[in-house]
């Protein structure tokens, strides 16, 4: 089904871009390939040092829909930004430059949309290092059903699901989603900071003055994903990463807290403390935790549902590490 303009609304296709001259071409035709017709396509050319930028403005050449911005350096977080201030759909989809989607990626997540009366909509996606991978999934010729299975949560409910092991990974990734613009208004991808989805997913799931709803497709993948080597999810983890998971775990630890939810705040604190023990293991970032205070310490040691042997471990690993460099 190809789902012509008519009176269906505009969809603005956001589209950071930095250093992807391999991948973004094929990026930008598996949006341009959309059955939602009514889109513009907005590709902002993050201060890109290869031929991204060359290879942009020739295919906006193709395709009237796209529209080019040039930019400096300013981040992934900065640039999704840059593409809200310039969008001017009703309806929002965030794709990365080396990703591909399925012809009807947009189509479905529409209609699910229209169907439920809900402001964000989402699909599974697949991880992928090269097409052998996706052979037996990705088929950009075979039109899928047009009655998919579903699942509707409130916001709530749509972030209880964090850490359940059917939704996590889904649900948290800004991706394979698409957003109304009304969400919009006032919410921004927080800037210099590391794991931007996951605050967002804080920032608009957790907050309490909102109220939407959320559908799910249980259905086959539209989004896929491709793994990147240099890519920066694939790097070790550094200080930086480190201080912005602590960060995020503290904040996701009060929003639980104050759902009355003592099963996921007891495994934020679990992971808080793995995020210490890292930082203890790196030179960089040992100093961060030995200057902790002796209430940081006691916020952390004292945590509700923490099993005694953890706290225990957590102690001497602490001590040992600052008599090693006495």
């Amino acid at each position: 089904m190809d789902v012509g303009q008519g009176e269906n609304p505009l969809i603005s296709v956001i589209v950071p871009v930095y250093n992807a001259e391999n991948y973004v071409e094929e990026c930008l035709q598996s949006i341009s390939n959309q059955t939602y017709r009514n889109i513009e396509i907005i590709v902002i050319n993050d201060g890109s040092t290869d031929n991204s930028g060359v290879i942009c403005d020739r295919y906006a050449m193709t395709d009237s829909r796209v529209r080019v911005i040039h930019k400096s350096n300013g981040g992934l977080s900065n640039t999704r930004n840059v593409g809200i201030e310039n969008a001017k759909g009703i309806y929002f989809s965030f794709i990365d430059s080396d990703d591909i989607i399925h012809p009807q990626f947009l189509e479905i997540l529409y209609n699910l949309i229209q169907k439920t009366k809900s402001s964000v909509s989402c699909c599974k996606y697949y991880m992928f290092s090269d097409y052998a991978e996706i052979s037996g999934v990705f088929n950009a010729t075979k039109l899928l059903k047009e009655e998919t299975s579903f699942e509707v949560f409130t916001r709530d409910e749509f972030f209880a699901t964090l850490y359940n092991k059917v939704y996590h990974v889904n649900n948290v990734i800004t991706c394979n989603k698409l957003y109304s613009h009304s969400l919009f208004k006032e919410l921004r991808f927080r800037e210099k900071m590391v794991h931007e989805d996951e605050f967002l997913f804080n920032d608009l799931y957790g907050n309490r003055g909102l109220e939407f709803n959320v559908v799910y497709t249980h259905d086959e993948p539209l989004y896929f994903y491709r793994r990147v080597n240099n890519s920066i999810t694939n790097t070790k983890m550094n200080l930086e990463k480190m201080l912005s998971l602590m960060q995020l775990y503290k904040e996701r630890e009060v929003l639980f807290y104050y759902r009355g939810d003592s099963e996921m705040y007891v495994i934020l604190q679990r992971r808080a403390i793995g995020i210490i023990k890292k930082m203890l293991q790196e030179d960089s970032a040992r100093s961060l935790v030995q200057n902790l205070t002796i209430n940081d310490y006691k916020q952390i040691l004292t945590a509700p549902f923490l099993k005694v042997i953890e706290r225990v471990k957590l102690v001497v690993l602490i001590f040992y590490k600052a008599l090693l460099n006495k």
